[in-house]
């Protein structure tokens, strides 16, 4: 587990970059109008990750909603990193 304060004085300018090995984490953090949220994270080889947690990102207008993550109140994080798949259970 690694703790990473991403705020500089009042509120930061840029998220804070943190390198971490390939792989998958689960990324608990707190959320514009949320306590804490947890989100399934995949780091790839010379990739940058980006989680969106704030009112300001929105995806292209014509990014299919099957391919993002999102948070309960309805706000866009980030892509997932396979498009979901059809499993007949909404």
């Amino acid at each position: 587990m690694k703790r990473v304060h991403n705020i500089v004085g009042h509120y930061a300018k840029a998220p804070r970059r943190v390198t971490l090995p390939v792989g998958r984490y689960l990324v608990e953090a707190q959320a514009n109008d949320y306590f804490r949220v947890s989100l399934p994270v995949t780091i790839e080889s010379g990739q940058t990750t980006r989680v969106h947690l704030d009112d300001h990102w929105k995806p292209p207008a014509d990014t299919p909603k099957t391919e993002l993550v999102w948070l309960p109140n309805g706000n866009a994080v980030g892509w997932q990193a396979e498009p979901a798949k059809k499993t007949g259970v909404n």
